[in-house]
């Protein structure tokens, strides 16, 4: 997922010396994700701008952005969700 500046420019990784992104967590004592980044893209611009061009929607924001942020935010509630069961 690159920003849309990388992207106009044509290439398809923020860096040079890699393609590849890596996400990252921090959890708390309990084991619940508090913190989650995202080295070498910028998942954020395929939210915030969408609507500047067509084909960066279409490619960043449909295709990664939009999927990698459901899934974030479906694992955090289920996340949340499984602890509080077990906690009964």
């Amino acid at each position: 997922m690159t920003s849309i500046s990388v992207f106009m420019a044509g290439r398809k990784s923020e860096r040079l010396e890699t393609d590849t992104a890596s996400c990252k967590g921090i959890e708390d004592d309990t084991g619940r994700l508090m913190v989650i980044m995202c080295h070498n893209t910028d998942l954020g611009d395929g939210w915030e701008r969408v609507d500047e061009d067509e084909k960066y929607r279409d490619e960043m924001s449909t295709k990664r952005a939009f999927p990698m942020g459901i899934n974030i935010v479906y694992y955090v509630l289920k996340q949340s969700n499984s602890k509080e069961s077990s906690q009964k």
